[in-house]
């Protein structure tokens, strides 16, 4: 199986963007893969493609990563294999491929699986956590173009558009509203309408910010428009409350 993930990333590389290679046999067929990767990373381009390897302790007991490549015994041949895949990969530069290797000195073949799995998604997903923004409601700071930048370069990374989260943005859109900036409240409100022009919620958040600048005929305005996307009933007694004048 993770022979089929080596080869598919070194002849097929189109199909995934991400892969993980979990102590792979490299050591098959007389290196075949190893011979072609080294060409092949080389001479390619791995744009947007990201690899996880993980290397098991199949060594004999006394033995390290660093007397290993010496060894030249069959019972250290798989280890040597993935480690000659390893230097293949630091040597090759100029491919634009995101990798990483991981050594797990307390697992063997059959126990590396599952804490691989973890390190290689949180490998994976690395870009995708949202920075922490010290200075969020500093007025000079432009949070909106922050927000965009950082979901546009993870969707680059993954291949495909990744919008800010909706709930993100309207709870940003709430904050800047709390702390009485209503140009950047506004703006964040602006971005969740263009972004999920079919949610009811955004359009009860823009409600919300102008029931909150005490623009009753634009709040009215867009509580009734998030109506007609669903009746809610909060939004609804917000949008009655308005009409009575209360």
């Amino acid at each position: 199986m993770m022979l089929m993930v080596v080869n598919t990333l070194i002849n097929h590389p189109t199909l995934f963007n991400s892969y993980l290679a979990i102590d792979p046999s490299l050591w098959w067929d007389n290196k075949k893969l190893l011979k072609q990767a080294s060409n092949i990373l080389n001479q390619e381009k791995f744009n947007g493609k990201s690899l996880f390897v993980a290397v098991a302790n199949t060594m004999k007991p006394g033995m390290d990563t660093l007397m290993v490549r010496k060894d030249t015994a069959m019972a250290t041949l798989h280890i040597r294999s993935i480690l000659e895949f390893a230097n293949i990969l630091k040597s090759n530069t100029t491919n634009d491929l995101r990798w990483s290797y991981k050594y797990y000195n307390d697992d063997d073949h059959g126990s590396v699986p599952l804490i691989a799995e973890y390190d290689a998604l949180r490998f994976i997903f690395s870009n995708y956590k949202l920075p922490s923004f010290q200075n969020m409601f500093d007025s000079t700071f432009k949070a909106d173009s922050a927000i965009i930048m950082h979901f546009k370069n993870v969707s680059k990374q993954m291949g495909y558009t990744i919008l800010p989260p909706e709930s993100l943005v309207n709870g940003a859109g709430y904050g800047f509203m709390a702390n009485k900036m209503f140009d950047k409240a506004y703006t964040f409100f602006q971005m969740n309408i263009q972004n999920y022009p079919q949610s009811f919620n955004v359009y009860d958040s823009m409600g919300d910010f102008y029931d909150a600048k005490g623009d009753k005929a634009k709040a009215i305005e867009y509580y009734s428009k998030a109506l007609t996307l669903k009746d809610f009933p909060e939004t609804r007694e917000k949008l009655k409350k308005l009409k009575a004048g209360k």
